[in-house]
């Protein structure tokens, strides 16, 4: 069986960006927590409390200057020796203008990763 990165549709990267997360049957004030890697198909982040493999969550990405909006399943939740849940979750929808947001602010990541130390 293959691993969750050998079958990933797009790479990820270690992009830290502030994450607003809603279980979409909640009424509760969002989770606030920092991705620890971000791609055009998901993101890994770390949570306090176990949210369930297959649970559908809104998501607010902050980008910088703007914030991309969508909504995601948990496909795994790995607890850590630190007590909290590492998770990761595939993107599920967003509309074109937050996935292009996501896609430059992936970019310039990228262009500074290649230039850094040039």
């Amino acid at each position: 069986m293959q691993g969750s990165r050998e079958r990933r549709s797009s790479p990820r990267s270690a992009i830290h960006c502030i994450l607003f997360v809603n279980r979409l049957s909640s009424k509760r004030s969002p989770m606030i927590t920092v991705t620890r890697s971000l791609g055009l198909g998901g993101c890994v982040f770390p949570s306090e409390r176990r949210l369930g493999i297959g649970t559908l969550l809104s998501l607010s990405i902050v980008l910088g200057r703007c914030d991309a909006r969508t909504t995601a399943r948990v496909v795994h939740e790995h607890p850590t020796d630190r007590g909290v849940y590492e998770v990761e979750v595939e993107f599920l929808s967003a509309a074109s203008n937050d996935r292009a947001a996501l896609k430059s602010r992936l970019l310039w990541s990228a262009f500074l990763e290649a230039h850094q130390g040039a």
